[in-house]
C-alpha cells in the first residue's frame, strides 16, 4: 500500500509543478500579446527516465518542469525561464536563434528528422533503436503565432546517425541540411538555457 501512495503523491506533485509552470508561462505570453508581441517560441526538453534537477542546495524545491520562453521586442531577443520553484527575470539571448526561426519558419514547421533507415542491397531497411541508456530527451519547440501553434520534437541522435554496420543512413544528408539540426545547435549554444 505504501508504494502506491508514494507513486500517487509523486504523480500529483509532478502535475502540480507542471500546472504552476504553465500558468506562469501562459500569463507571460498573454502579457506579451497585450504589448503587441504575438509570436513566441517555447522550448523545453522532454525527458524519459531522468531525475529532477535540484535548483539550489539551500532551496528545498526540486525543479521538475522547466520551460523557456523566447521572443523579440524592440529589436532585441529575450529568453525567460519558467519553473515551479521561483520566478526568473528575462535575459538577453546570445544567439540568432529567433532570427533564424523567423527566416526559415515555414521549413522549420514542416520539416522532420526521421528515424534512420539503412540501405541493404539497394533496399531501405528500417533501423531498430536499441536503447542502452536509462533515459533520453527530445528537444521540444512550440512556435506560437497570432492564430496557430506548431510543435517540433527533435530526437538529437537521429540527426547524426550516419551509418550502421557499413550501411548508410538514407536520411543522413537530409538531416545534415535540415533547419531542425541548426535549431538544436543554436539552442545548445544559448548560455542561459544551458547553465542549469
Amino acid at each position: 500500500m505504501k508504494p502506491i501512495l508514494t507513486l500517487l503523491l509523486t504523480l500529483l506533485m509532478c502535475k502540480i509543478g507542471l500546472t504552476q509552470t504553465n500558468n506562469k508561462l501562459n500569463a507571460k505570453i498573454a502579457e506579451l500579446k497585450e504589448a503587441g508581441i504575438n509570436t513566441t517560441v517555447v522550448y523545453y526538453k522532454y525527458c524519459v527516465g531522468s531525475k529532477p534537477r535540484i535548483q539550489d542546495p539551500l532551496m528545498p524545491c526540486e525543479v521538475e518542469k522547466i520551460r523557456y520562453l523566447m521572443w523579440q521586442q524592440n529589436g532585441k531577443s529575450w529568453v525567460q525561464r519558467f519553473d515551479e520553484c521561483k520566478d526568473h527575470e528575462r535575459q538577453p539571448m546570445r544567439t540568432k536563434l529567433l532570427d533564424f526561426t523567423k527566416a526559415r519558419f515555414k521549413t522549420i514547421i514542416t520539416d522532420s528528422i526521421p528515424a534512420p533507415e539503412f540501405e541493404k542491397n539497394g533496399i531501405n531497411e528500417e533501423f531498430e533503436i536499441v536503447v542502452k541508456s536509462s533515459h533520453y530527451c527530445d528537444h521540444v519547440f512550440l512556435f506560437k503565432t497570432d492564430d496557430r501553434e506548431y510543435m517540433q520534437a527533435i530526437y538529437e541522435p537521429y540527426i547524426y546517425k550516419k551509418s550502421s554496420h557499413n550501411r548508410a543512413n538514407t536520411h543522413y544528408k537530409h538531416n545534415m541540411r535540415s533547419p531542425l539540426k541548426t535549431l538544436v545547435e543554436l539552442i545548445k549554444k544559448e548560455p542561459y538555457i544551458n547553465q542549469f
